[in-house]
């Protein structure tokens, strides 16, 4: 059974932005925590947000990192939904975690040996990496200034910006209620960062 002593985590972040060694680090800490799950856990949320029920309460876990499912068949991001979730679970941890974006950019044109980057394509109706590229571009800068204007909005919330290459494990800890050992932060995923 989950911790209830413990505030949910949802990462709002990027794939390809630690989510590994983020479920690592909170694993450390005792947290349970789901990561990606092949794409069931952002089907379930998908599915929740159409039928109207209160997101992922079916899953009885601590953490939600890598809410998306990207495949040939199928197309949702998670974390464009924080609004819904911050709404039903006010006092859950948010979490944005980035890295530099050249290094983002290729880690997922490089990921799944390319059938992600072509999975976008497919879906997205693009001729080119290019194009993909400067929709990425579009989507990065736009989902970051749109999260952080929200949380600055509210005040209240629990809200992290997490850079994986310069974590603030201070904030992260004062977010969660508790210090987080930084001994734990292990990059994970070392051939496909």
């Amino acid at each position: 059974m989950a911790d209830t002593t413990r505030p949910k985590v949802f990462q709002i972040g990027f794939n390809k932005c630690g989510t590994r060694a983020l479920g690592h680090l909170f694993r450390q800490h005792g947290y349970r925590v789901a990561h990606w799950e092949e794409g069931t856990l952002a089907l379930a949320l998908a599915r929740d947000i159409d039928r109207g029920r209160p997101p992922l309460k079916d899953w009885d876990l601590d953490v939600f990192l890598d809410i998306e499912v990207v495949n040939a068949d199928y197309f949702f991001e998670g974390r464009k939904f924080y609004k819904i979730l911050h709404e039903t679970y006010p006092d859950a941890v948010f979490v944005m975690n980035h890295r530099d974006f050249d290094d983002w950019v290729a880690s997922r044109t490089r990921h799944d040996n390319g059938k992600y980057e072509a999975w976008f394509l497919h879906h997205l109706g693009l001729d080119s990496r290019d194009a993909l590229e400067v929709y990425w571009a579009h989507d990065w800068g736009t989902h970051m200034s749109d999260t952080h204007a929200y949380f600055e909005a509210h005040p209240t919330a629990k809200f992290v910006s997490f850079h994986i290459d310069r974590p603030d494990f201070n904030a992260l800890g004062q977010a969660c209620g508790h210090p987080i050992d930084p001994r734990h932060w292990t990059k994970i995923g070392a051939s496909d960062p």
